[in-house]
């Protein structure tokens, strides 16, 4: 498990999800950052619509198969399986 540390999907992008799961253990990640998750987790409040749409985008792109959203708006968890690309999303 990782705590707000990058993860490199592709050459362009390298976010910092609030929680992040990855096989093997930190010393795999020694020289280089995980490119695969098996589940990202991001907490939101004000970045909620960027997270739903630009960050779930993204992270269906790069094969994420568990994506969780903790709404603080609303008070519920998000959760999104094998997602796929929002329409809305640019890039």
């Amino acid at each position: 498990m990782r705590i707000q540390l990058p993860l490199a999907l592709d050459p362009s992008s390298e976010p910092e999800p609030d929680v992040t799961v990855v096989r093997g253990s930190p010393r795999d990640y020694r020289d280089a950052h995980p490119s695969a998750a098996l589940l990202v987790v991001e907490v939101a409040d004000t970045t909620l619509s960027h997270d739903r749409d630009q960050k779930g985008s993204l992270y269906a792109r790069a094969g994420v198969a568990d994506y969780w959203i903790v709404n603080l708006v609303d008070q519920v968890l998000e959760v999104y399986r094998d997602p796929g690309p929002s329409p809305q999303s640019r890039s």
